[in-house]
């Protein structure tokens, strides 16, 4: 009796419990059912067209323009050679004592007139001296004479330089007086000064210097001026214009006679 008994209690159990799962899968499905119903109720359908793009067509591109090599530049042509011109040796000029006009005296009672000496010859150890300088530069430039008695340098013109190397002597053609300096002038100051000058083939002075002078650095200058613009006749040796050095003493003397 007992066993039937227990087979009916489990027969109604499992009855129960599909009953059971039963119900609630239809409650499930209503459930679900009921919110599918809302949703489509709320939310009306739209149409969504799809259209199909053309697939995109990429252009070609454009071919690389070639590069052009630059033009050369044109070469420049080198200029003929001119041949240089010979050189032409001028020949002296023989110029013309310029005439000197008698410059303005200023009137200086408290200041002595000066008086510029230039010697016969300087005293320079074995040099020649200048032939026609033996007159005072004192009187005035109109009466200078230029032509002097041509005198022959003294020895056979052996010293420094090319002195006395000529035929003929030194010929003063023209010479310019000094200058006296004012300060000199103004404080009575008297001196000398001896020139060493090279005397060019055409007769200009090339080159001239002080080797001696008492003051010092007072007539310097003054002496340097003058003697540079002198003039002296070309000295020939065997046909040629030779170059000549000498020495010249210029003295710088105020006339305290006035």
């Amino acid at each position: 009796m007992k066993p039937a008994h227990s087979g009916r209690v489990l027969s109604a159990s499992f009855v129960a419990a599909l009953i059971i799962n039963l119900a609630l899968l239809l409650l499930i499905g209503a459930l679900i059912s009921r919110r599918e119903a809302a949703l489509i109720s709320k939310a009306k359908p739209q149409a969504i067209e799809f259209i199909r793009m053309p697939p995109k067509v990429e252009e070609p591109k454009p071919k690389p323009k070639p590069i052009e090599p630059p033009e050369p530049e044109p070469k420049a042509e080198p200029e003929p050679v001119r041949p240089k011109p010979k050189a032409v040796t001028p020949k002296p000029v023989k110029r013309a004592a310029p005439r000197k006009s008698a410059p303005k005296k200023t009137p200086s009672p408290s200041v002595p007139a000066p008086r510029i000496d230039i010697p016969k010859q300087g005293d320079g150890p074995e040099l020649a001296p200048v032939p026609g300088t033996d007159s005072r530069v004192t009187a005035p430039p109109s009466d200078w004479s230029t032509d002097k008695t041509e005198a022959a340098a003294s020895g056979d013109g052996s010293g420094a330089g090319n002195s006395g190397a000529g035929d003929r002597a030194l010929v003063v053609l023209s010479r310019t007086m000094p200058r006296y300096p004012r300060r000199a002038r103004e404080r009575g100051i008297e001196g000398w000064v001896r020139l060493e000058i090279v005397v060019k083939p055409n007769g200009t002075v090339g080159d001239a210097r002080v080797i001696d002078a008492n003051p010092k650095q007072i007539f310097d200058q003054a002496a340097l001026e003058a003697i540079r613009r002198w003039r002296f006749k070309p000295t020939y040796k065997d046909g040629r214009a030779v170059e000549q050095r000498v020495v010249q003493e210029i003295s710088f003397r105020l006339d305290r006679r006035r």
